[in-house]
């Protein structure tokens, strides 16, 4: 018996390794308020610290929120500390301070993705492309580089030629998204996607079709695929201009989880700030934060199991097996269109029967936004 196998038997069998129930913290280190813009507030090397314990728990650390994280002064120390103890790490950025040498360093710390947001007139390619074309020229395969441009009514005409100027950069993606949270009437005027929701009217696109005085922005993105696979550009469109219900929104409260710069647990960005008005369904609100609980007092496992977030999450699990329980009636032999139109309406019929929770129901992710 060779000594592996003796060592093998005194030892005993590997124990199993231990499932993370969360893929990704989006970890905010740096916030700004949306409503009333003020000088950064910071997350605390002592907060950080003790939520780098956790890390380890988590498949991806996603430094994003309400702030540009490359703001935090200690940011660089940061994301080294992430990447030694949690592994993958992304960056969300606008990029206006990606400077030649915080370049090199993201690239030789081997982060795995760097998103930056592009919202023209205000945060442009231009602006960054240098540092871009820096980034770029430095990696040998991460970070994977997003372009992600923020749809409104006064940039939409502009996407076909940035995409275009942006095809020779050589980047992963060239994303869109709409404007999601809006906190302003000037922002909801700038949306270019229809605003209004009801149960009556939940997107049912089998029944709506394209939404009236939407056609000329279609186009555009239209237009904007067409070029992008001309070019060889990986293009992601919105996934929607009319309000279509979700099953879970794009954040994924299943699975994902938010930290605030104090060190508090959200499920979303939107669930953390604390009671500010907004608009949705053509009307201002006023917003109540869903705040699990205290990372800095309470350990990451005991808040992911508090009864009140089992029973947030339970509400989505239950959506996610309706929707597969339609997949499964629907496709495992052979639909047809009868078939399909009944299950669809069962479907629509239990969703709404079992809604989103009630602190989700006024948001726009909710219906695919």
């Amino acid at each position: 018996m060779g000594f592996m196998s003796v060592l093998k038997n005194i030892l005993g069998p590997k124990p199993p390794k231990k499932k993370k129930p969360i893929t990704q913290m989006q970890l905010e280190i740096s916030h700004l308020s949306p409503t009333e813009p003020e000088e950064n507030k910071f997350m605390d090397k002592e907060v950080f610290l003790r939520i780098a314990n956790f890390f380890d728990q988590v498949k991806v650390v996603n430094f994003s929120g309400w702030g540009d994280p490359l703001e935090h002064p200690e940011a660089l120390e940061m994301f080294r500390i992430a990447r030694e103890k949690g592994g993958r790490v992304h960056i969300v950025t606008e990029g206006k301070l990606l400077t030649p040498s915080l370049c090199q360093q993201i690239v030789e710390l081997g982060i795995e993705k760097l998103t930056i947001k592009l919202c023209p007139p205000h945060n442009t390619l231009d602006q960054v492309r240098e540092s871009l074309e820096n980034i770029l020229s430095l990696r040998k395969n991460d970070p994977e580089i997003i372009l992600d441009y923020k749809l409104t009514v006064n940039n939409l005409n502009l996407l076909p030629q940035v995409l275009e100027s942006a095809s020779s950069l050589n980047i992963n993606e060239f994303k869109t998204s709409n404007l999601d949270f809006i906190f302003t009437e000037e922002l909801n005027n700038s949306k270019v996607f229809e605003g209004k929701v009801s149960d009556e009217n939940r997107g049912d696109l089998i029944k709506q079709g394209k939404v009236k005085g939407k056609a000329e922005y279609e186009e555009i993105i239209s237009q904007t695929e067409k070029i992008a696979n001309k070019l060889g550009v990986y293009f992601t469109p919105p996934q929607t201009l009319v309000p279509k219900e979700a099953v879970v929104c794009e954040y994924e409260p299943l699975k994902n989880v938010f930290i605030t710069w104090e060190g508090r647990l959200a499920p979303c960005p939107f669930l953390s700030l604390n009671k500010i008005s907004y608009y949705f369904n053509e009307q201002k609100l006023e917003q109540t934060p869903y705040i699990v609980g205290d990372l800095k007092t309470t350990d990451l496992e005991n808040l992911w199991n508090e009864n009140k977030y089992e029973e947030f999450r339970n509400v989505y699990q239950k959506r996610v097996q309706l929707f597969n329980a339609y997949m499964e009636e629907t496709f495992e032999g052979e639909p047809n269109a009868q078939l399909l139109a009944n299950n669809y309406e069962k479907l629509d019929r239990q969703l709404l029967e079992n809604k989103v929770p009630d602190c989700c129901r006024s948001c726009y992710k909710a219906y695919s936004i």
